[in-house]
């Protein structure tokens, strides 16, 4: 990280519905009008010189509860570098994860070089 990003907490108790009004069959719902619309109003969020609040929004996962996900602002590209990466496979929670979510892998179709 080249400097510090400013977080918006979102998993704190209570700032889904105290904050942005929120009920659980939004919070819950599998589409994502609810929660974009939350990640849209933590990105126009300014700070008294009009500088933006946050770079970054941790939330709560409903694909992972308990987990929390992160998600970056397009702003915070120029603060953030790639220090390492690798391949899905080669991390050392692929397997659990595969595992856990019944993942099912296929192996790329050679006749067909760009699809995955």
């Amino acid at each position: 990280m080249v400097q510090p990003l400013r977080l918006a907490d979102l998993t704190v108790a209570g700032v889904m519905a105290g904050v942005f009004g929120l009920n659980l069959e939004q919070l819950a719902s599998r589409g994502y009008l609810h929660t974009q619309w939350v990640s849209r109003q933590v990105h126009g969020m300014k700070d008294a010189r009009g500088m933006p609040l946050f770079d970054k929004v941790l939330y709560p996962s409903r694909n992972n509860y308990p987990a929390a996900s992160i998600a970056l602002f397009e702003r915070a590209q120029d603060t953030v570098i790639v220090s390492e990466d690798i391949d899905l496979p080669d991390h050392a929670d692929w397997p659990r994860f595969v595992a856990d979510y019944r993942v099912g892998v296929v192996p790329p179709d050679p006749d067909r070089p760009d699809t995955p």
